[in-house]
């Protein structure tokens, strides 16, 4: 599944774009459904690995047809 094209990372900009949703949003997932956490190598900076990425979703779709969510 490669939901980044090819990508290792992705910023912040890309994971709100691609989910559609707002940064408050992403925060609550962190917080409340296991969203994998951002490496951040400057203050201004987060990157998600885009592997963490699909395996959340995979675990997702598992979850959701194992009727979790």
């Amino acid at each position: 599944m490669a939901l980044f094209e090819n990508k290792t990372y992705a910023n912040g900009k890309e994971i709100l774009k691609f989910f559609g949703v707002t940064s408050e949003t992403i925060k609550d997932w962190m917080k409340n459904k296991d969203f994998p956490k951002p490496i951040t190598p400057t203050s201004k900076t987060r990157l998600w690995r885009c592997s963490e990425i699909e395996d959340w979703l995979m675990e997702m779709e598992i979850r959701r047809d194992d009727g979790d969510l």
